[in-house]
């Protein structure tokens, strides 16, 4: 067993590259679940070491935000990603609210736990990364007595515009999604 020092270190380094690219707060926040607690101040020192040490980087950001940590020598310009994932509200991208609306400009909210009149996007909402962005939110439902996941209602993000290639990309995604919780069909307004 790791001492705590090398643990925390591995935890540093494991959470960077996984996600590509996070601030110290993030990968606090990555791995809140395992009670790594202390936040960026227990976090900063731990990969500075990491960025002395050649594992990471540390990259200032124009928007003049915090400073994210990628894994060294990574592209910093990868090809275009094709992605068309429904993300669970839950999904680990979105963990670091802050990250996500800096990065993203993606305002993520998880509405279960509003009373029904409160809400403005809908019970159970899916965020639709496609690419490179986050473009919308799917409100769904699944119903296994008729076997359906139904598309409620879809809210797209600001400055996005429909187009075939997203008709098609969303109609992916939203078929993987069935697939994956075992319903027949896609049911959609």
């Amino acid at each position: 067993m790791p001492d705590e020092a090398a643990r925390v270190r591995e935890l540093v380094s494991r959470a960077v590259v996984a996600r590509g690219a996070l601030t110290d707060a993030g990968v606090a926040n990555h791995w809140h679940l395992l009670r790594l607690h202390g936040g960026t101040a227990r976090i900063k020192p731990v990969a500075d070491e990491l960025v002395a040490a050649g594992v990471l980087e540390r990259l200032t950001v124009d928007d003049g935000g915090a400073s994210v940590l990628v894994p060294a020598g990574a592209a910093l310009d990868p090809p275009r990603p094709s992605a068309a994932v429904l993300l669970s509200p839950f999904d680990n991208l979105l963990w670091d609210r802050r990250f996500v609306l800096r990065v993203f400009g993606f305002d993520h909210v998880i509405e279960i736990y509003k009373r029904a009149p409160e809400r403005r996007y809908g019970y159970y909402v899916l965020p639709f990364l496609w690419r490179d962005r986050i473009v919308g939110r799917a409100d769904l439902r699944s119903d296994r007595a008729e076997g359906a996941l139904t598309v409620n209602a879809f809210h797209l993000q600001p400055g996005v515009r429909r187009s075939p290639a997203f008709d098609d990309a969303f109609s992916r995604a939203l078929d993987r999604l069935r697939r994956t919780v075992g319903l027949e069909r896609v049911v959609r307004p």
